[in-house]
């Protein structure tokens, strides 16, 4: 057994202990996806563990499959981006659920599990699409940085960067206005 606190492995990883950098670099990807997940609904509440020891791998899979189902159950939940739904696994997309979060979420997701698909969507296609929502519906400052965190997401290249190719000259003009450039 080890202690909760002593950080989640990358599947292809095995260390004992994990360095400072891969740590965080954990924590990076997994605490927005998380925090999407929380402020897009409220039925997280699990009951703590009796101990205060757990199983590392096994506090892994848990998050992982949390994540998975959680992530894929919305993206699911969307038939379409035009026009987007009202409600999101039943969260008003007016307040209960942010498009700006979810744009951040997916990027995480998309970057934490190193995929580009999701339940058969494509996440640049979604992002960018969620991006031009977050416009049309005038938001500011934290749409901008999640608009901004989810394109770093797929990559700082933007010759390179899945969800900036996917963008026509038109909506690449226009995540430029929602980022504020």
């Amino acid at each position: 057994m080890t202690r909760a606190s002593s950080s989640l492995r990358r599947p292809e990883a095995a260390p004992r202990s994990l360095s400072r950098e891969t740590r965080l670099y954990i924590a990076r990807q997994v605490v927005p996806i998380l925090f999407g997940l929380l402020v897009a609904s409220s039925s997280f509440a699990q009951p703590r563990p009796a101990t205060s020891q757990i199983d590392v791998a096994d506090l892994n899979r848990q998050i992982r499959g949390l994540l998975q189902r959680e992530v894929t159950a919305r993206v699911t939940d969307i038939n379409t981006l035009d026009p987007p739904p009202e409600r999101v696994v039943g969260a008003l997309t007016t307040g209960e659920f942010s498009w700006g979060t979810f744009m951040r979420s997916l990027g995480a997701f998309s970057e934490y599990f190193g995929t580009r698909t999701i339940a058969g969507s494509d996440v640049p296609e979604m992002i960018g699409r969620m991006a031009q929502i977050e416009l049309s519906q005038g938001g500011k400052s934290w749409a901008q940085l999640y608009a901004a965190m989810a394109l770093q997401s797929l990559g700082t290249d933007l010759n390179r960067n899945a969800l900036w190719q996917s963008l026509t000259p038109d909506e690449t003009q226009s995540y430029r206005t929602l980022l504020g450039h």
